[in-house]
Parts: structure tokens; sequence; C-alpha cells
């Protein structure tokens, strides 16, 4: 069943949190990445920080991470080691001639993509716009409905409003 506008709204807003949480956590990895190139430096001593949750006194950042990720049934592993080659098909579908050309291009990176990612989010959304476009509601409808419970705000929105304007359509 198709959201209200209404509704779709309430629903992001609720969800905000969680993406303030990712856009942490992908901080988190860039500044580890950042960490790991320079040579260590003697660490300054700061306050103590308060602990929200005691059962988690001996975890630390990367375990909280990967349970994160866990929860969320995120494997980062594979989009990363393909980053690069899902980036271009991307750009390469955006500027194909046709929506069969675009499918094509996309379909070999599926096997790399998760939907709970921002990077595999948007080529799945890719995706869902050529075969709607190519005339495969079905399998495009099955696609804006996964994304439309992403943790990304951006993709969650524009799947919904894209679920939205199907329903109408038919």
């Amino acid at each position: 069943k198709s959201l209200s506008p209404l509704a779709m709204a309430a629903a992001d807003w609720l969800e905000e949190e969680e993406d303030e949480l990712a856009m942490y956590w992908d901080r988190y990895d860039v500044a580890k990445k950042n960490s790991n190139s320079i040579k260590e430096q003697p660490l300054r001593s700061t306050p103590p920080q308060p602990r929200h949750d005691q059962d988690d006194d001996d975890t630390t950042t990367e375990e909280r991470l990967d349970r994160y990720y866990q929860s969320r049934n995120i494997d980062r592993g594979m989009e990363r080691r393909h980053s690069t080659q899902i980036k271009q098909a991307i750009e390469k579908s955006k500027k194909a001639s046709s929506a069969d050309e675009a499918i094509q291009l996309l379909t070999p990176i599926l096997q790399y993509l998760q939907y709970n990612t921002k990077l595999g989010g948007n080529a799945y959304f890719e995706l869902a716009q050529a075969l709607d476009a190519n005339g495969q509601e079905e399998e495009a409808t099955d696609i804006y409905e996964k994304l439309a419970c992403s943790p990304h705000a951006e993709i969650r929105r524009k799947s919904r409003e894209l679920l939205a304007m199907g329903s109408s359509r038919r």
C-alpha cells in the first residue's frame, strides 16, 4: 500500500536519527583510514566521556560499528572492493542512450550491491528507473519497495515518491 505524502514526510522525519548515525559511522571510516596513513602521534589526555550503556564497557568503536552494520544487514566488503566499477557503471548508465543499454550496464555489478548502503541504493535506484522506462514495471516496483526502507533519506524519499506515482499510473 502506498503512503500519503504526509505519511512519507512523517516517516522521513522519524528516520532522520538513523541517517545521522549512518553519517557518523561514514565519518568514522574516513577518519580511521586517514589515521592509519599518518604516523602515530602521542595521545593527548582527554576528559573521560560518559558511557551510555554499561553492557558495552569493553566494546571498541569498531565492534560497535560492525554490530550496527550487522543489524542493518550491510556487508560493505564487496562494495568497497568494487566501488570504482560500481560508480563507473552508475555514471555510464546515466548517460546511456536507451533504458535497455542502462540495464545492460548495471546488471554485471548487481552481485556486489547492497540495498542498505548509499552506493548500492543509488545503483539499484538507477536500475529501477531503467527497468521502469523499459516497461518492466513489476521489477522496478520490487526494487523501489526495497529502497523505500533505505537508511539513506534521499534514496528513501525518491523511491517512495516514484512508488506513489506508479500506483496512481495504473
